[in-house]
């Protein structure tokens, strides 16, 4: 973080979320840099009187840059008095804010259906089989014979044997993984 006479504004995004910290910039009509630093991650939000005019971070830059900064709820920050040079971004700070808003819920709905996932059983378009081939002494717990008793006939997607058993894929998935994790049941590629 820059520090020095230039440094007109810095504190913690725990306490100042970067909505906060923006709007009051705005209000300032203020041009400079605003740094961000969350962990091991650093970003800079160019400001040219008030408005946000360009963002990069260490991958993108612009506006595929900015959205996510929206969602940084640890870390510093610190704005520098300085002149802004580039624009990549050409969106008031009120649409922008907007933006973000349905930028982070898109994001945590997002994370909310891949989350049922897991790296044994990684879509609902996997195939489930049981293993034959499964060596030594194999303990079944009463929940795990539905799921059992439907693959006895064949092979069955993720999809089909939540709907087979009846069960919400959020609650099937972690009984199929914990059966994959036994070596009672192998997953295959989905069919194409």
């Amino acid at each position: 973080m820059a520090t020095g006479r230039s440094t007109a504004l810095y504190g913690q995004l725990g306490i100042f979320s970067l909505n906060t910290i923006l709007s009051a910039l705005n209000l300032q009509k203020v041009t400079g840099r605003l740094t961000l630093a969350q962990y091991d991650q650093i970003a800079e939000i160019i400001i040219r009187n008030g408005e946000v005019v360009d963002a990069w971070s260490e991958t993108e830059r612009g506006l595929n840059a900015l959205l996510p900064l929206f969602g940084w709820e640890n870390g510093v920050f610190s704005f520098n008095l300085q002149p802004a040079e580039t624009q990549t971004i050409n969106i008031s700070l009120p649409v922008l804010q907007v933006r973000s808003a349905v930028y982070l819920e898109e994001q945590k709905q997002n994370r909310n259906r891949t989350s049922i996932y897991t790296r044994e059983i990684p879509s609902p378009q996997h195939i489930l089989e049981i293993n034959r081939d499964s060596e030594g002494e194999v303990n079944i717990r009463p929940e795990h014979w539905g799921l059992l008793r439907h693959l006895v006939t064949g092979p069955q997607s993720v999809e089909k044997m939540a709907e087979l058993t009846q069960t919400p894929i959020e609650s099937f998935v972690p009984m199929a993984t914990d059966l994959v994790k036994a070596n009672m049941l192998r997953v295959l590629n989905p069919a194409r």
